[in-house]
């Protein structure tokens, strides 16, 4: 039960670092095509 607790855990901040990571990617996309 706590393996796979922790494991649930793990992947769902994955998720987020990810979530975030393209979001960031995506406002720099957008500015550089603002910009340009």
């Amino acid at each position: 039960m706590t393996i796979i607790w922790s494991g649930v855990c793990l992947v769902g901040r994955g998720l987020l670092l990810f979530r975030e990571q393209l979001r960031d990617s995506i406002l720099m996309v957008v500015s550089y095509l603002l910009l340009k």
